[in-house]
């Protein structure tokens, strides 16, 4: 198909990748309980270019990619209460002797005389990242000069998720009165009293190096709403912006090249409110306050250190370059 002075170029890219990897300990299971990181990839562009006389053109590009891995035990992977969880239910991953303490395992060769080989993988983690990207550029060969200018942004959403995923388990060994591997809504009252239960998950939850981006402390995705009791949060959305100016003057014997261009980063991230100027900055966070163990982001609530979105960056940036 003939489009005159325009040529169209698309195109796609994609990848399913899986990983094992093993490791030998005392543990009973064998190597049933294995790392794994599953990822895939995939990407599409749409690229044009216009040509508007023999010395100048118009290109432009339009591309979408997003990337997301997800690594912690095969038996489990993204059912983060069952990493640890004891059972005595014969061949399951999760087989177990459990001692006085309540959660202990007894070593293989001390239960059975023989030695057992492989362990319990006891951490989870997944990201995951899309970058929309639309550019566009313009040469024009005017004389000795090669004028070039051109823009770019590129609009990033991150979620991410990981914990000590085996800290569950063992929070809820604490309240299993029944050895059921599971901590009732009563086994947690009887634990920690009425009160004491409302927050009893959230605080053994945030001993676990928690990190969640565009999820609560649970691992449930973004709702579109921040949600103080559950610490959920939105995906990082930063914004990169670019503008340059080039030109690419050539004589006889040298060539002389100058350039500036004008880039931006906006982060759309939040911090507390230190000065009152209407942004957030990295003084505020040494004033966090809190709220049922919770970050309160309404601040002292006196309208003092109150999250508010950070200020977009900028930079600069010249250069010339001389060729002989």
């Amino acid at each position: 198909m003939d489009f005159g002075p325009l040529r169209l170029k698309l195109g796609t890219q994609a990848y399913d990748y899986e990983g094992n990897s093993y490791s030998w300990s005392r543990v009973y299971g064998g190597t049933d309980g294995s790392f794994v990181n599953e990822a895939d990839f995939t990407m599409g562009y749409l690229n044009a270019r216009y040509t508007i006389s023999p010395l100048s053109y118009v290109k432009a590009s339009l591309s979408q990619q997003t990337y997301e891995t997800t690594s912690g035990n095969e038996n489990y992977l993204n059912d983060i209460e069952a990493y640890g969880r004891r059972t005595k239910t014969w061949g399951s991953a999760n087989y177990y002797k459990r001692d006085r303490t309540g959660f202990n395992p007894v070593a293989p060769d001390e239960f059975f005389g023989v030695a057992g080989y492989g362990s319990q993988y006891t951490s989870f983690d997944t990201r995951k990242t899309t970058t929309n990207t639309i550019s566009f550029d313009y040469t024009n060969q005017i004389g000795y000069n090669e004028l070039k200018l051109g823009a770019s942004i590129d609009n990033h959403e991150i979620s991410r998720y990981g914990l000590s995923a085996s800290g569950v388990a063992r929070a809820i060994a604490q309240v299993d009165t029944d050895l059921d591997g599971l901590a009732s809504e009563q086994e947690i009252i009887d634990y920690a009293g009425v009160d004491g239960a409302k927050d009893w998950r959230f605080i053994n939850y945030r001993s676990l190096y928690v990190t969640n981006l565009g999820y609560n402390i649970y691992g449930d995705e973004w709702s579109g709403q921040y949600n103080q009791d559950d610490h959920m949060l939105a995906p990082a959305e930063p914004t990169q912006s670019r503008f340059y100016i080039q030109d690419k003057l050539e004589f006889k014997d040298v060539v002389v090249q100058l350039g500036v261009s004008y880039e931006t980063i906006d982060t759309g991230a939040m911090a507390p409110d230190s000065d009152n100027d209407g942004y957030g900055d990295s003084d505020g966070f040494n004033n966090l306050y809190f709220n049922r163990q919770r970050v309160n982001r309404n601040g002292d609530g006196n309208g003092n250190y109150v999250w508010k979105f950070n200020t977009c960056w900028f930079s600069i940036f010249t250069h010339v370059l001389k060729a002989i």
